[in-house]
């Protein structure tokens, strides 16, 4: 059983006209897929838990249920709402996942909550677990 469920991704996203765009079938496909590899720990991510799942959530759903993002290997990413538009440059000292979290919006908060993870418990933390 999920974590969360697709009304509570649809809450959650109620803005990004990509996300809310989507069958809840691939929805319920990523809420599955993240829980069956267990990498959301309550006793880890505590408060962060909901904004890191779901950022996470996001990511995926962005990056594989879209055509919005390129995978070439490239070390540019951009994003757009309506008529403004910005890219920039991923980090190349960056471990090659984190280069794929930042080409999304929700990756990169993700990274960010990752990071918080760290510094509060004084460790590494790697694709949601904590080392």
């Amino acid at each position: 059983m999920s974590t969360y469920t697709v009304s509570d991704v649809r809450a959650f996203f109620s803005s990004d006209k990509l996300i809310s765009a989507m069958t809840d079938a691939r929805i319920q496909y990523w809420l599955d897929d993240i829980d069956t590899k267990n990498l959301f720990e309550t006793s880890v991510w505590g408060e962060l838990l909901k904004n890191g799942y779901m950022n996470l959530l996001g990511h995926f759903l962005l990056a594989y249920e879209t055509n919005t993002i390129g995978y070439s290997g490239q070390q540019l990413s951009s994003d757009s709402t309506g008529a403004v538009s910005k890219s920039w440059a991923t980090n190349p000292n960056l471990v090659g996942y984190e280069n794929e979290y930042m080409l999304t919006k929700y990756g990169r908060i993700y990274l960010s909550l990752l990071r918080r993870l760290a510094i509060t418990y004084g460790g590494f933390v790697t694709v949601g677990v904590y080392i």
